[in-house]
């Protein structure tokens, strides 16, 4: 499903689709670059056709197009009308589980066939078996194949992109320790770090 972006602040992005219906708070919304959705987005508030979302990093300006999952390419010149898209199937739901696991493949056409291929999985756990501690990781592969005159002359490369996986656990209600890469949602301008956070949330005074 597309969106748009209606509107930018310091903390927070508006994006308008024809309906919410499909779309959670804690979901991720994606960028197109480059034949990959890139997460850039996390929904932290909704309407009936609108999302308030938090940033991942970057900066998105008003009217760029986010996606809530896997899209099919744009009919243009150099894809062939034989493009096959398999699209995103939720994992089946689990006590305080969510996922996806997602497959697309595309053919380009010319002199020299492309075959690109990308898999994505975003799987996040909460409070695992009734613990206190939870998980989450969202990594992508991509394939892309070219050549001509047989298979013995096709040239392949593959790109693997890890963009989350932490291990959190809730000490107290307050404070929080994450292990991994993860995006820390009080400084998305960062980007994704590595490594121990250490998290711990004051009460008002």
């Amino acid at each position: 499903m597309e969106g748009q972006v209606t509107f930018v602040t310091s903390s927070s992005v508006y994006a308008r689709f024809e309906s919410t219906k499909y779309i959670k708070v804690g979901d991720t919304l994606r960028l197109l670059v480059d034949d990959v959705l890139t997460p850039c987005l996390v929904v932290k508030q909704k309407s009936s056709v609108s999302t308030v979302n938090t940033p991942l990093g970057g900066v998105l300006e008003k009217g760029t197009s986010v996606f809530t999952g896997i899209i099919s390419p744009t009919k243009e010149e150099g894809i062939s009308e034989e493009s096959n898209i398999i699209r995103s199937r939720p994992v089946e739901s689990m006590t305080d589980f969510d996922g996806s696991l997602s497959a697309a493949t595309y053919l380009t056409g010319g002199d020299d066939m492309i075959v690109r291929n990308m898999y994505r999985a975003d799987i996040k756990t909460k409070n695992i078996n009734g613990s206190k501690l939870s998980a989450e990781a969202y990594v992508t592969l991509r394939q892309a194949s070219s050549g001509e005159g047989g298979e013995s002359s096709i040239d392949q490369s593959h790109y693997f992109n890890l963009y989350r996986a932490s291990l959190r656990y809730d000490m107290t209600p307050e404070t929080t320790l994450t292990l991994g890469r993860t995006i820390n949602s009080k400084i998305t301008s960062i980007g994704p770090m590595d490594g121990l956070q250490a998290e711990h949330r004051m009460k008002n005074l």
